[in-house]
């Protein structure tokens, strides 16, 4: 890109392209100063707008992304991706200036054209299965299965893990598995890898079906082995100095996995994010995913709320057989009292604490985060607790699904 600027100085496309470099790299002064020199050149460059936008997001300057904005969709030049990142950068702001009711439309229209945009793969009928239908499927499976079968650790094989501790962290998304994720890998000899397909051939070979699954009734140690040998050739090339460290395998949803994990990795430790069922569900709702069988499910409340209600039942009855030892980390005692917390769970995977997990923001500036949540832990701790009551209005039709977790998980109704 700069090669690209150095050819033609008077073109925007390029000083937009390299602001959107430096945004990523978390250099925000200079994708500012990037951003603005391609305005000069072309005042309703779209890419350069959206990044100005988004700075003053970070800054909460709300009326003026509301005003750019407001001229982008005005111009009648967005095309329908452009116009959907317009939809989400003016909810968030309308939210930043209180204007609830106002946010939840555009919210809602966002995800009306996500979904239909993408209903011929994801949805009823879709050329990908349901993921609602998966996870139903694979909750019946294990209900039907004898508990005697699970309760003792599994040892397909004479295993040794090639790192120190082999921890997966999920919960949810948005449950605060992003800044748990970070928090670990800024402790002394911890390496993370957040969201990546670790699983991906484990899934194919265990859970497309039910025949498939039943092969971790009585796991083949042969199978077994293959199956880790392929899942740790995809970390090492991620992450190429993992073998003798302690190792975060973070993903959101692994807790619908937990019977292919307690098989192939008998010695894993499991952390567990906790953050409050309505302030998740409306956040899922409210966040731009990119589109997926699950995040599909997120576009409505509704459908987020059904997918948030299977996803728990699933993980909690995985939890009430598999032997895995489990370490739950809430999100509001996160925030309340982190260093509290922070020490359990050093303690918990056998790492020493230090003050370092402070500064995990500088931690996650230095990575290169692919989450929807990147940009918020960057910027350090914040108090997303009891977001919910802004939007109690809307979250009414909802409520009656994820009540009973609310009081599972011992927050005030």
């Amino acid at each position: 890109f700069r090669r690209a600027h150095e050819l033609a100085p008077s073109a925007p496309g390029p000083l937009a392209a390299l602001a959107t470099v430096a945004t990523r790299r978390n250099d925000l002064d200079d994708a500012r100063k990037l951003a603005n020199r391609a305005i000069e050149l072309q005042a309703d460059h779209t890419v350069a707008n959206f990044i100005l936008a988004g700075l003053d997001l970070g800054n909460r300057e709300y009326e003026k992304v509301v005003d750019r904005i407001e001229k982008m969709m005005a111009s009648g030049k967005l095309d329908e991706h452009h116009a959907l990142s317009a939809h989400a950068g003016m909810a968030e702001a309308l939210e930043g200036l209180g204007r609830y009711a106002e946010a939840f439309e555009m919210y809602s229209k966002w995800n009306e054209v996500t979904r239909r945009t993408h209903a011929p793969k994801f949805g009823e009928g879709g050329r990908v299965m349901n993921h609602m239908e998966f996870m139903g499927r694979m909750k019946s499976w294990f209900e039907r299965q004898d508990p005697a079968d699970w309760r003792e650790p599994w040892h397909a094989g004479d295993y040794v893990s090639p790192v120190r501790r082999h921890v997966f962290l999920f919960g949810y998304p948005r449950s605060g598995t992003t800044l748990l994720e970070n928090i670990l890998v800024s402790l002394p000899g911890v390496r993370g890898l957040e969201e990546k397909p670790t699983l991906s051939a484990a899934d194919w070979e265990f859970l497309r079906d039910e025949r498939a699954m039943g092969q971790l009734t009585r796991l083949d140690p042969a199978l077994a082995e293959a199956q880790r040998s392929e899942y740790w050739q995809r970390v090492r090339r991620e992450v190429p100095d993992v073998d003798g460290k302690t190792f975060v395998d973070m993903g959101p949803l692994n807790g619908i996995k937990l019977q292919v994990i307690s098989r192939l990795f008998p010695d894993a430790l499991l952390v567990r994010c906790r953050r409050d069922p309505r302030d998740v569900v409306l956040s899922c709702f409210k966040m731009a995913f990119r589109a997926n069988a699950s995040t599909f499910q997120m576009t409505t409340l509704e459908g987020a709320a059904r997918h948030f209600d299977l996803a728990m039942q699933l993980t909690e009855l995985h939890l009430s057989v598999l032997p895995l030892p489990v370490h739950v980390v809430d999100y509001a005692n996160l925030v309340a009292d982190f260093d509290s917390s922070t020490r359990a769970l050093a303690e918990f995977i056998d790492v020493p604490w230090t003050e370092d997990v402070r500064s995990f923001d500088r931690t996650a500036a230095a990575r290169p985060l692919r989450t929807a949540s990147a940009v918020q832990v960057r910027r350090g701790l914040y108090d997303g607790t009891r977001q919910w009551p802004r939007y109690r209005e809307q979250l009414a039709q909802v409520l009656p699904i994820l009540e009973p977790w609310v009081t599972r998980f011992g927050y005030p109704l």
